[in-house]
Order: C-alpha cells, then sequence, then structure tokens
C-alpha cells in the first residue's frame, strides 16, 4: 500500500495504491488525521489505483466524512473510484453519504 499526498490550490489529493483492509487502514488513516490535524480539511481521496476496500477502510471513511462535518470546516470528495470499489460502498449504504466526482478534476472543482 502506498499514500501519495499531493497539496492543491483549494484542497489535498490523496491518492492510495493497493488495498485498504484492516492492515493497512491504521497508516492511512494516521495519514489523513495527520492532514486534518495541520488545518488540510478539504480533501480528495483518489482511488483509481485500488484493489480492494474492507469494511474496516469503509468505516475509516465514514468516519473522516463525519469528523469533517462536525467541526464544518472542511469536506471529503472521492474521485476515480473504480466499479467494484464503488459496489462496495453503495452495497454497504454509504454511497448516499459520501460524495463522489468522475475524475480528480472535478473532486478539485468540488472546493
Amino acid at each position: 500500500m502506498e499514500i501519495i499526498i499531493t497539496e492543491e490550490q483549494n484542497c489535498d489529493v490523496i491518492k492510495i495504491i493497493g488495498r485498504i483492509d484492516s492492515y493497512t487502514t491504521p497508516n492511512i488513516k494516521g495519514s489523513i488525521q495527520n492532514l486534518i490535524n495541520n488545518g488540510h480539511t478539504n480533501l480528495v481521496m483518489e482511488l483509481s489505483s485500488v484493489k480492494y476496500l474492507s469494511s474496516s477502510g469503509i468505516l475509516m471513511f465514514v468516519n473522516f466524512h463525519k469528523q469533517l462535518l462536525k467541526n464544518k470546516n472542511g469536506k471529503l470528495v472521492f474521485s476515480n473510484v473504480p466499479e467494484l470499489i464503488y459496489s462496495n460502498i453503495k452495497l454497504a449504504g454509504f454511497d448516499k453519504l459520501l460524495q463522489f466526482a468522475e475524475d480528480t478534476a472535478a473532486a478539485i472543482d468540488c472546493f
């Protein structure tokens, strides 16, 4: 698993490569929480290279979404989500809660 963070003008793009599961979720969570703690609260999750998303990964994303909404100072937008990954999110019922964009440029435009 690899995390690449790119700072854009109005947000940070977080590209995750590999699997998001109970083994990798703590590392991803630490990286995202570090960004939020440093005032980076507009986040794009670029998931085009994610091969697997477990329930622990979905829960992590939902918790970050809630945290950003609670603080009313940012939001989380997903981009380039593979169909298999999106179907897992939809099956869990979170497709209506989380925000999705067709591609990274569209996600950046949400801010």
